[in-house]
């Protein structure tokens, strides 16, 4: 994590350096900030990812539960976002912002957790940005499984950090199209109990989107990437497997505002297609597998006066796996929904006149 780190940092030191120049620095820093704190409530009917074949033969107080008590819960995400943007350059502003947010699930204490994230953001030129950013999820929470290293049966908790870096430019590539490249590194470290799954993820992404009219956008989207699993042959017996894997997406998103009602539509869609690299005949959970994940979402986001915003969304999700072995696909296919209600304030503070 520190090449990571040390890259971001660099990355950040070289879009806010800049020359001496007439209007002092500190004048141009003298902008106002603008928070918006909001509180999300949701419900989501398949918190550990279950299969239909698992949930047929959970029993009450199944290990392989946790400490959840059903397969859904409710969800409440209390969140803060802060947005500041001095003129380090006399005609260019730089965007810094920041969020955080604390996810709590009602039926798994387990499954909570808190995320924060950093990005920068540097305009170069008309409609052309420069960002690079930085995000953290500590202490992911998946699901009960049994660890391969020790001679107990019963399942234990597993949970990893997911931690990810990256930059991006934008810029036009036509009147009313315009495109987005990025470079992003994500690392998952797993606790103790299953390091063997570690891995870091490292892919490239482009998007194109089109504006025909003022309220009209569409995108569509590629990534591309590796999962390089760097536990791999560790010197624990789990580690002699490997579970790196190549994958791609696609997607798209239509956009739709609404100006007289101060409103906006959103749909999207957006499939993960992962095919892990091992043909092993000593593991066939991985062996030959693949899957395709599809995400579909739809987004309705109302504005009121004096910054208030209210977004209802809902979402669903359905993994395909594909194996030689017919346990392994009825194992790793799932499908969940989800519901999310967003209120939102957004307010200004003056702590720099």
């Amino acid at each position: 994590m520190s090449k990571m780190k040390t890259t971001l940092f660099l990355l950040i030191s070289l879009l806010i350096i800049q020359p001496v120049e007439s209007q002092s620095l500190l004048d141009r820093m003298r902008v106002p900030i603008y928070v918006k704190p909001s509180v999300t409530i949701g419900y989501d009917n398949n918190i550990l990812r279950f299969s239909s074949t698992e949930m047929g033969e959970t029993v009450p107080n199944d290990p392989a539960m946790g400490d959840a008590e059903t397969f859904d819960s409710e969800i409440i995400y209390p969140s803060i976002e802060i947005l500041y943007s001095p003129f380090l350059f006399m005609e260019h502003e730089t965007n810094i912002r920041m969020s955080f947010g604390s996810t709590q699930y009602g039926q798994s204490k387990n499954k909570s957790y808190s995320s924060l994230s950093f990005r920068l953001e540097h305009h170069l030129g008309s409609y052309q940005w420069l960002k690079a950013g930085y995000s953290l999820q500590p202490d992911l929470y998946l699901r009960p499984y049994r660890d391969a290293d020790t001679i107990s049966k019963l399942p234990v908790a597993c949970s990893f950090d997911n931690e990810t870096i990256f930059v991006s430019y934008s810029r036009p590539l036509a009147r009313k199209v315009w495109m987005t490249m990025k470079a992003r590194r994500t690392t998952q470290f797993y606790e103790s109990n299953f390091t063997e799954f570690d891995t870091e993820i490292t892919a490239g992404y482009l998007r194109l989107s089109v504006k025909p009219i003022s309220r009209l956008q569409t995108s569509i989207w590629w990534e591309n990437g590796d999962g390089d699993n760097t536990t791999f042959r560790d010197g624990f017996a789990a580690t002699s497997l490997d579970r790196s894997y190549r994958y791609y997406r696609t997607g798209a998103k239509l956009e739709w505002t609404i100006k007289q009602r101060l409103m906006k539509v959103n749909l999207s869609i957006d499939n993960e297609n992962r095919r892990y690299k091992t043909e092993s005949v000593d593991d066939p959970l991985h062996s030959g597998r693949n899957h395709s994940d599809y995400r579909y979402k739809m987004q309705l986001e109302k504005e009121f006066i004096n910054g208030v915003t209210v977004e209802g969304e809902i979402r669903y999700r359905e993994r395909v796996t594909d194996s030689e072995f017919d346990w392994v696909t009825d194992l790793k296919t799932f499908r969940k929904y989800e519901f999310w209600l967003t209120f939102g304030y957004e307010f200004t503070l003056d702590l720099f006149y």
